[in-house]
């Protein structure tokens, strides 16, 4: 089949950002690319904030992805721009759809209290090619979440949820509904152990990460 101008990978895709396919006509910023991996890396919460139209969309979906890709960091791209939906419904929407979801840990289900964030995170199993692989968060315009017409309550329930996991804390609501069930010996030792581990996904020297994508308003 010959390559025609609607296949061809295009260098520029104009006012579209570059995709993650388009890896191999990304070129000349192989240093913001290195710099902004290693800090998500080394750091457990990166904000990249600039100018609109800058670039920063295309520097981690062609760029910064696959990087870290290749340092068995798996990153998931979400969005927070659906207002007719809790943002944490949409979050978690988007999570349980990542192409790198392997699986769902099922230890000590719960279905009697409403699942966190936190809880959603630690439950889930990434992985890269068939290998466990450690989840980055990627929130492109995370702005999104204050200037969007979204509940009050909806808001402030997300930041609330993802301050707890940024933070390596069990949501205070959990921790005590678990406690009073342990009290009365609706809960063994051991799950009571599996549920005071913070979410690790599989490496404990590298947690998973948060790199929120965020430009000014304009």
């Amino acid at each position: 089949m010959k390559n025609t101008v609607a296949n061809l990978v295009r260098r520029y895709p104009g006012l579209k950002p570059f995709e993650r396919g388009q890896t191999a006509v990304f070129h000349g910023r192989k240093k913001d690319v290195h710099d902004l991996a290693n800090l998500v890396i080394r750091e457990r919460l990166v904000v990249l904030f600039a100018k609109s139209g800058i670039g920063k969309t295309s520097l981690l979906q062609a760029g910064c992805a696959p990087e870290l890709e290749a340092q068995d960091f798996a990153p998931t791209f979400l969005r927070v721009d659906r207002i007719n939906d809790p943002i944490l419904e949409t979050v978690g929407g988007m999570l349980v759809k990542s192409p790198c979801l392997r699986e769902t840990d099922l230890s000590d289900l719960r279905p009697d209290i409403a699942q966190t964030l936190w809880e959603k995170m630690k439950r889930l199993e990434f992985d890269l090619d068939g290998f466990p692989a450690t989840p980055v968060l990627v929130f492109d315009q995370f702005e999104e979440a204050f200037t969007l017409s979204h509940s009050t309550e909806s808001r402030n329930q997300f930041f609330s949820e993802l301050a707890d996991l940024a933070n390596e804390t069990m949501p205070e609501s959990l921790r005590t509904k678990l406690l009073m069930q342990f009290e009365k010996g609706e809960i063994s030792l051991t799950d009571m152990q599996w549920w005071e581990q913070q979410p690790d996904a599989h490496n404990p020297e590298y947690p998973f990460r948060f790199s929120p994508l965020i430009r000014p308003c304009e």
